[in-house]
């Protein structure tokens, strides 16, 4: 209530005490005591509110105009990226930074759109950059964080097309691509690009719309080694894993920091349908193993994925006895958990040895590299 709409300060003496405001609700707003918040009176006016959100047409673009003020204001672009806590007069910047988003796809104005370029513009340089950053679980929550609490947040390389991204405001993102002004590749400090952040909060218009941009580099690696695809693939994004292994420029076989493919991570989170369109490519290998020596197949089987693991066992190339760095087959993993019907499958394809037990006391350390071995 201390901003002004259209002005470039902003004062936080010219909101009126919570008693005058709670005055001029006519008793259906009230305050929480123990919590020291207000709230409805009733949880029924919620409902109320809820089943007729005509009521206030308006509402959703006039707070986004408001936290994008106040975002766009002197002395809230005067502050440092780093800034540490909470102080008085930023009690408003993680509603702002956390909502404005939420209130703009609401409702997408004009205006609301025009002040969100201009705060875009330069982000990596915002204290709302560091905001966001060091709140994103807190973002995926949706939840009010607690007065000061530590804002601290890498805010390097974090650009606008990042902060929209996640987001997944289209009509900013299509004016922000034509304007050309921010770099769809750009890396923040995880080496993450913008694409990878629209993968990562699951906004599918966003991806679309970034690989359908001039110049993308869709198989930029992060700095733990992972690709889009990669991230996609353990998310189980169906639709952008085919979106992207529809591209000549991707490597469907590439491996991260453990040295872990697509392939595997769709196989450790059960993801059939990525499982199945990854296998479809002819440069995938279905036997890749990590840094453990752990095939999609053991992964899947020691989860107990009957689906993955017949999708797998299916594939003539797959190789249903590779043991792991510590000899373990998929069959030792799926009967040390109990998965009984994955177990049944695996003993059913042919050249799976019966007792890989016995070969792991034979051979404890059959591919380990001395170096890692004890003892």
């Amino acid at each position: 209530m201390g901003v002004e709409l259209g002005a470039e300060d902003f004062n936080i003496h010219n909101a009126p005490p919570i008693r005058t405001v709670l005055g001029c609700t006519l008793g259906l707003v009230t305050m929480d005591e123990s919590a020291s918040a207000p709230r409805l009176l009733h949880f029924t006016l919620q409902e109320y509110l809820r089943q007729h959100p005509t009521l206030f047409v308006t509402a959703q673009s006039m707070m986004a105009e408001v936290c994008l003020t106040f975002l766009n204001s002197r002395p809230v672009r005067a502050l440092i990226p780093n800034l540490l806590r909470v102080s008085e007069i930023t009690k408003f910047l993680e509603y702002a930074t956390c909502f404005w988003g939420i209130h703009a796809v609401g409702r997408l104005t004009e205006p609301v759109k025009s002040l969100a370029l201009q705060l875009l513009d330069g982000y990596e340089n915002h204290v709302s950059a560091a905001v966001l950053r060091g709140r994103e679980h807190f973002l995926q929550r949706r939840d009010l964080p607690n007065s000061g609490r530590d804002l601290v947040g890498d805010v390097q390389g974090i650009s606008g097309l990042h902060c929209i991204a996640f987001w997944g405001i289209e009509g900013i993102a299509i004016s922000m691509l034509e304007m050309k002004r921010w770099q769809v590749n750009g890396c923040d400090s995880r080496g993450e690009t913008p694409l990878m952040w629209a993968i990562k909060y699951r906004k599918s218009k966003m991806v679309e719309l970034f690989l359908k941009s001039e110049g993308i580099e869709p198989d930029t690696v992060s700095g733990a080694g992972r690709t889009a695809l990669s991230l996609a693939a353990g998310l189980r994004d169906e639709n952008a894993v085919k979106l992207l292994l529809g591209r000549g420029d991707v490597n469907p076989d590439s491996r991260d920091r453990d040295d872990r493919t697509p392939l595997s991570f769709a196989a450790s989170g059960g993801h059939e349908g990525v499982v199945k369109l990854l296998l479809q490519c002819g440069d995938v290998n279905p036997n890749s193993s990590d840094r453990h020596g752990r095939t999609p197949l053991s992964i899947a089987a020691s989860q107990g994925y009957e689906c993955v693991v017949k999708l797998l066992l299916d594939h003539g190339d797959v190789k249903p006895d590779s043991p792991d760095g510590n000899g373990r087959t998929p069959l030792s993993f799926a009967a040390s958990e109990g998965h009984e019907g994955v177990a049944q499958l695996l003993l059913e394809r042919g050249g799976v040895n019966p007792n890989p037990w016995i070969a792991m006391v034979e051979h404890p350390y059959p591919s380990l590299p001395r170096r890692d071995m004890k003892g």
